[in-house]
């Protein structure tokens, strides 16, 4: 295995662990477990060049250098998504599991029936746990993914016996949104429990 360091603007560098052999695509779906985005929406560079070929394996770049660097499409986005690092509004008319962060690395936040949240994302992306099976410290998650590009509240509603998720903009009509990805989240292997208080705090 060698290891990579993956560089963010304004954030924390990711340091993964992948095999040599790794192509660009392996690359952004470590990225994605990591970090929970998914690889059409990352774009990576090397050397300031950037690597646009999938297939292409890793192999002979961690030769000169373990350094890439990661641009979000959405960091380049309309600057109203940037609300989307202030606290949200969730409310659910029943209790429900909202997972937030990559797949090795994520929180679970149990939002009470009718009581609003005030919780605030890392990201616009957010995802809805549509199953848990398990007990505490070992639970997998069937997690629904959604992506809120405007800013505004989120609301959990059952219609018709379905759980469905609504954004009610700051300005504008309530609008559904639709999930995006499905994924499971494995409550053994994340990170977060495995890290101390102190770890948290930092």
């Amino acid at each position: 295995m060698a290891t990579v360091n993956i560089i963010r603007k304004g954030k924390d560098d990711l340091n993964l662990d992948v095999a040599p052999v790794s192509t660009i695509q392996d690359l952004k779906e470590a990225i994605d477990k990591k970090i929970g985005i998914v690889p059409k929406e990352q774009e990576l560079y090397f050397l300031g060049y950037p690597l646009t070929e999938p297939t292409s394996q890793i192999t002979e770049l961690l030769e000169m250098s373990q350094n890439f660097n990661l641009v979000l499409h959405e960091e380049d986005a309309d600057k109203s998504l940037l609300n989307a690092r202030s606290p949200r509004g969730f409310v659910s008319d029943q209790e429900m599991w909202l997972i937030t962060g990559g797949k090795f690395n994520f929180q679970s936040i149990l939002l009470r029936a009718n009581s609003e949240e005030r919780i605030k994302l890392k990201s616009n992306r957010f995802g809805v746990a549509q199953d848990i099976e398990g007990e505490s410290g070992s639970r997998i998650f069937q997690v629904r993914i959604y992506k809120a590009k405007k800013s505004g509240s989120i609301s959990l509603r059952t219609v018709n016996g379905v759980n469905e998720v609504f954004l009610k903009p700051d300005e504008g009509e309530e609008e559904p949104l639709r999930s995006i990805d499905i994924k499971k989240y494995d409550e053994s292997m994340n990170e977060r429990k495995r890290m101390g208080p102190l770890d948290h705090a930092k």
